[in-house]
């Protein structure tokens, strides 16, 4: 056992995620977005009923408890855990973690008002395709003529 490792790095395989595309918003964009968010997340909350406004209320700022195994100490609330937890998780995606995003996006721009993501970003970095990757770049390039 080197290095602490008791696994081989040679038994590990994790699938490639695939292809990730990147908008390139602007500021005025950003913000458009973020406020469609949070106007309908307070829509959200405004036309709930007052048990889940309650819930929302308690558990806004602790929606990390729909992704763990454990029982929610301090539910309060009309639903069972699993309810509480799918509750969360669904607010989770619908809101917050859009919200935090284009968050993430926002600062980015507008502390670094230079960034220009032009061409390939990989390539601008030094790396070079793999050869299937290589061939889908040649084709491309080709097909601009």
């Amino acid at each position: 056992m080197m290095f602490g490792i008791s696994v081989s790095p040679n038994s590990v395989e994790i699938e490639n995620s695939g292809v990730e595309e990147i908008e390139n918003l602007n500021l005025n964009e950003l913000e458009k977005r973020i406020n469609h968010h949070i106007y309908e997340a307070g829509n959200f909350y405004k036309n709930s009923t007052e048990e889940r406004k309650n819930v929302i209320k308690k558990f806004q700022k602790h929606t990390y408890l729909a992704y763990i195994n454990e029982v929610i100490n301090n539910n309060y609330t009309p639903l069972n855990d699993e309810e509480l937890k799918r509750f969360l998780m669904q607010y989770d995606q619908k809101f917050k973690r859009p919200i935090k995003a284009l968050l993430i996006e926002y600062y980015k721009v507008l502390y670094n008002p230079d960034l220009k993501f032009e061409g390939f970003l990989l390539e601008q970095l030094g790396f070079k395709p793999c050869k299937y990757c290589e061939k889908d770049v040649l084709i491309n390039k080709f097909e601009l003529f």
